[in-house]
């Protein structure tokens, strides 16, 4: 049985790169984006941030806040302490972003974050890695190297500064990440441009009133949507999941369970990464089946995903006696 009392673990992403990468554009990016959300930011160092001085509160030694209700604060050793305190607040942010020292592996936080994890403090939503498009190829053999392990590591990897290299460089970068990196979804970016929903899915949909911050389209990913009355076995569910992994990045879901209809399920899929949770006692949905998909680059599916989709909801049908 669930406990219903049971805290909503934080969102959380982690954003790594080298030195120069576009770790700090990306962070200014999405708190320009925020929305009407509000997000903690935990970075190395204060000094790296552009920050807009209309949009500052007030400023502490190791912590800002920003008038739209973003907190940006020091990466240091009271991170765990900091992150579970936030996380039993009343005014508790609606996602947390982690910027990754420049010169460190990512991965070094892997034991703080699973710590976090299972405590149900936080929910590990996407492992964002940034890598410089106009200085890979400048790069020696043991920083390349470094690179492409970080990156292998991650679930998104963006190949920032794509508009100073020439298209064939580019298509050869995405081949060669796509083959180093092959658990690891990697678009091409500009000014670390990416949109909030690949590294928070719910992210498009403000839970406070709107901040006053320009808007910028983002063509690099489509939604889609499935939703069915009838329950779904935990085996299906997973079947489902792994026909939807090859379309989509991000795929989020709930999911009535046939064999107990008062269960309800959670999905929770980042890249190759895949979660089923249980919703606490007492949750109701409105279709027994509702899942949303978050694609990466245009929406080029064609009638593979249809075909699928079709061919497994015919496995859900009993046989007749």
């Amino acid at each position: 049985m669930v406990n219903d009392k049971s805290p909503i673990p934080i969102p959380l992403a982690t954003v790594g790169g080298f030195l120069g990468s576009g770790k700090t554009t990306l962070i200014n990016h999405l708190l320009s984006q925020a929305n009407g959300r509000r997000y903690v930011v935990f970075v190395n160092d204060f000094g790296a941030i552009n920050i807009d001085l209309q949009l500052v509160e007030t400023i502490e030694d190791d912590r800002i806040s920003f008038s739209n209700g973003c907190v940006c604060c020091t990466l240091n050793d009271e991170f765990v302490g900091s992150v579970a305190e936030m996380s039993k607040r009343q005014d508790r942010p609606d996602a947390i972003l982690i910027e990754a020292s420049g010169v460190a592996d990512p991965r070094a936080l892997e034991a703080s974050l699973s710590a976090l994890e299972a405590a149900n403090h936080v929910r590990l939503e996407t492992a964002l890695y940034i890598v410089d498009a106009g200085c890979f190829g400048q790069r020696d053999y043991a920083e390349v190297e470094m690179l492409i392990d970080h990156a292998a590591t991650s679930d998104l990897v963006l190949l920032n500064k794509s508009d100073l290299v020439t298209k064939e460089a580019l298509d050869a970068l995405l081949k060669e990440f796509s083959v180093a990196a092959p658990y690891a979804a990697t678009l091409a970016t500009v000014q670390s441009r990416v949109s909030p929903a690949l590294l928070f899915g719910n992210s498009d949909r403000p839970t406070r009133p709107e901040a006053k911050a320009g808007q910028h389209k983002h063509p690099d990913y489509h939604h889609w949507h499935y939703s069915g009355r009838d329950p779904m076995t935990r085996d299906a569910l997973l079947e489902l999941t792994r026909i939807l992994q090859q379309h989509f990045f991000r795929i989020k879901g709930i999911v009535q369970s046939a064999a107990d209809p008062t269960i309800w399920l959670s999905l929770q899929v980042v890249g190759t990464r895949a979660v089923i949770g249980q919703l606490p006692q007492g949750f109701t949905g409105k279709d027994a089946v509702e899942i949303v998909g978050i694609g990466i680059g245009p929406e080029m599916r064609g009638n593979e995903l249809d075909r699928s989709l079709a061919a497994f909801e015919k496995t859900l049908k009993p046989t007749p006696a």
